[in-house]
């Protein structure tokens, strides 16, 4: 089977994957929700110390009945291969249009120099930003960013603000701290949204707790 850069070559041996719309019906070609229509060997039965089940049901099955929902948005290709895009909660919706946060961070691993990268969209009832923060060592090159993001993506993909940073927090599992420092940089608590014990750099969650008290949004 050919090799695509970016893209699971196939669905795994006795896994009912499938991509669903909102409304939960299969596609192919066009991004959606990644879902187990079957159960799989692996997946877990139950959370720790969640007696009732709400938790679990909460996490995996809040949004299509019976079926679980792992959070990922992902496109399942004509050869059958599956592209995942980002966290399905981290995903932008630019002008009616979901965008996948790897499509801008593969737009911005072609530029030289920039060491790391976070995007934020930040929304309201009256209004959305779309924030990327960018780890370097150099003096930031904002137009060149953009210009790059345009050619690479669309227009719709150019952030609103681009923001230098000293650093990109990750978990100790390697995965962007998208979801939490949307929630820091909307007001709340970081001590009330992520645990610094499940992250691999936990000292980088204080540069953005002062900014959020900067921004006006």
């Amino acid at each position: 089977m050919e090799v695509i850069p970016g893209e699971i070559q196939c669905k795994m041996l006795g896994a009912s994957v499938a991509v669903w719309d909102d409304q939960g019906n299969a596609q192919v070609g066009r991004a959606g929700e990644l879902v187990l229509t079957a159960p799989f060997i692996s997946m877990p039965v139950c959370l720790w110390g969640d007696d009732q089940f709400k938790g679990y049901q909460k996490s995996y099955f809040s949004k299509y009945k019976n079926v679980w929902h792992h959070g990922d948005w992902a496109t399942e290709t004509e050869r059958g291969g599956i592209i995942i895009h980002g966290r399905s909660d981290a995903t932008l919706n630019r002008y009616g249009v979901r965008i996948g946060t790897s499509e801008l961070y593969n737009a911005l691993a072609t530029i030289k120099n920039i060491d790391d990268s976070l995007v934020i969209h930040l929304t309201n009832d009256n209004a959305e930003q779309l924030i990327l923060f960018v780890k370097t060592q150099e003096t930031l090159d904002v137009d060149h960013i953009k210009k790059q993001i345009r050619s690479h993506c669309s227009p719709r993909h150019v952030p609103d603000l681009i923001v230098q940073s000293p650093d990109i927090p990750y978990t100790i599992s390697g995965k962007k701290v998208e979801v939490p420092i949307k929630r820091i940089l909307l007001g709340e608590n970081h001590e009330e949204v992520l645990s610094v014990e499940s992250l691999r750099n936990s000292e980088s969650i204080g540069w953005f707790s002062d900014y959020a008290k900067t921004l006006k949004f």
